[in-house]
């Protein structure tokens, strides 16, 4: 992650001088060396070994080494994050699951997510739907891999989870409609 846009992105978390921030898949630590410039508390997790070496070499405190087999606790104000393209979805929701309630997940990621209709894709926008979120482009361009970024950020508050497409057809499911603005009126819509 360029250094620039590692301090873009750890401003756009919110990061403050209390905070606790992880920066899951950390490579060689850009975006933990900007969020150091503003706070302490900063934590890192990285698998490849030599990038580890280095880390700690800056001083950083690596907790881990595999974000996938980690164990998860809602402990950070901020996870601020560029994960594998490749596997960005899956990395995405794993490390919001160290978001404290409140905080903020901030990830550079491909403008795939916006788009691609793959399975895995589909099911990673339904999961962003059931959360307060925004994806602006990115500007930045990784020479390495060519594709084109966005930055998302995720806000710790689920705002919604539907269950309607858990029902089959012959089952009954609630339906909520709003009627004239004033009130919330639910009714029972056999089989749809």
């Amino acid at each position: 992650t360029p250094p620039e846009l590692a301090k873009e992105l750890v401003a756009l978390a919110g990061v403050r001088k209390d905070s606790r921030v992880l920066e899951p898949e950390a490579g060689i630590g850009n975006i933990a060396d900007a969020a150091k410039e503003v706070t302490d508390h900063v934590d890192c997790i990285e698998r490849m070994t030599d990038f580890c070496e280095i880390l700690k070499l800056k001083k950083h405190n690596v907790i881990g080494n595999d974000l996938l087999t980690a164990e998860t606790a809602p402990i950070y104000d901020a996870v601020v994050m560029n994960p594998p393209f490749s596997e960005e979805c899956e990395h995405i929701k794993r490390a919001f699951d160290f978001l404290r309630p409140g905080g903020s997940l901030v990830a550079v990621c491909s403008s795939s997510i916006q788009w691609k209709s793959t399975r895995k894709y589909e099911q990673f926008r339904d999961w962003l739907s059931e959360h307060t979120h925004s994806i602006d482009e990115c500007g930045a361009k990784f020479e390495m891999t060519g594709v084109h970024t966005v930055v998302l950020t995720v806000d710790g508050e689920e705002v919604f989870r539907s269950t309607v497409d858990r029902f089959s057809q012959e089952e009954n499911r609630m339906i909520n409609s709003w009627t004239c603005g004033q009130y919330m009126k639910s009714f029972i819509d056999p089989g749809n």
